[in-house]
């Protein structure tokens, strides 16, 4: 009776370690689906806020586009704000598209950019650019105001928000 207790407690032993093992595997198991789970959901979830953004940024350039469409005075303002950023005495280049270069023109005397300062100004009209759209070069400075990547920038922030 001592050999049976014996080999039944050898074979209760390997029936534990038997069962340890598949509940081992089973968890493990478990835990890669939980976590290809994880990564599909992020993964869609990723997907749909790039979407979004995307789409956000594409309603942003249509309502810029109508805002100078219908307010072509917007673009001024735009040159005055850009030109803080310029040293008074500097010369600068001004790049924009020809029919926000023909508003500049209009309007280059009410304008009064150049003040008391000793500025020399030219425009360069590109019909590439998209309306609203400006780069600005003074001395060895430049200034994209490119509508595109106006919106670029912002969507590269909001989609690095989103990361943290």
């Amino acid at each position: 009776t001592s050999y049976h207790a014996h080999i039944s407690e050898i074979i209760y032993r390997k029936k534990y370690r038997l069962i340890k093992r598949t509940l081992v595997l089973g968890r493990h198991r478990a835990e890669v689906s939980a976590q290809n789970f994880i990564d599909a959901w992020l993964n869609e979830t990723s997907k749909l806020v790039l979407e979004k953004v995307n789409l956000a940024a594409l309603v942003a350039q249509q309502m810029i586009a109508h805002t100078i469409e219908n307010e072509p005075h917007v673009i001024i303002s735009m040159i005055r704000s850009l030109l803080k950023n310029i040293a008074e005495h500097a010369d600068v280049e001004i790049t924009l598209h020809p029919d926000d270069a023909r508003i500049v023109k209009s309007s280059w005397a009410q304008m009064n950019l150049g003040g008391e300062s000793i500025r020399k100004f030219t425009l360069v009209e590109d019909a590439g650019f998209t309306r609203g759209s400006i780069i600005i070069k003074a001395n060895k400075s430049i200034i994209d105001a490119h509508i595109k990547t106006q919106i670029d920038k912002s969507k590269d922030l909001i989609l690095l928000a989103q990361e943290l």
